[in-house]
């Protein structure tokens, strides 16, 4: 279950949000946590890396997938974009983009089933 603030669907279609989702749960080593916010949330919760950890990975892939679709980082680059001045700045760039994922089943032994 994807919720996610407009930020989020102006730059990913349902299905490529999906398809986000399904390579995170397939291949979670390389969706690791690199947003400063999302590791310090992954560290505040106790949580470890492994099975439980899926729905972060798969959130964040979702942020960078986004990050990437948007036009003004497509063409000067995510860093670039992410380096604007917080506010009206990057405001006028991109929306603000809020993701949270929740497991309802194991996504990654799905995944495996629909792809054998």
């Amino acid at each position: 279950l994807v919720l996610a603030s407009d930020g989020l669907w102006d730059e990913l279609s349902n299905s490529d949000a999906a398809e986000s989702v399904r390579r995170a749960a397939r291949e979670p080593a390389k969706s690791a946590v690199r947003t400063p916010s999302a590791r310090d949330a992954f560290k505040r919760s106790g949580a470890r890396a492994g099975p439980d950890s899926g729905a972060l990975h798969a959130g964040e892939a979702l942020l960078w997938d986004a990050l990437r679709a948007n036009p003004h980082s497509r063409f000067f680059g995510v860093e670039n974009t992410l380096k604007l001045e917080c506010g009206d700045p990057r405001r006028d760039v991109h929306d603000d983009i809020s993701v949270v994922v929740v497991w309802l089943q194991d996504v990654a032994e799905t995944a495996a089933k629909q792809e054998g």
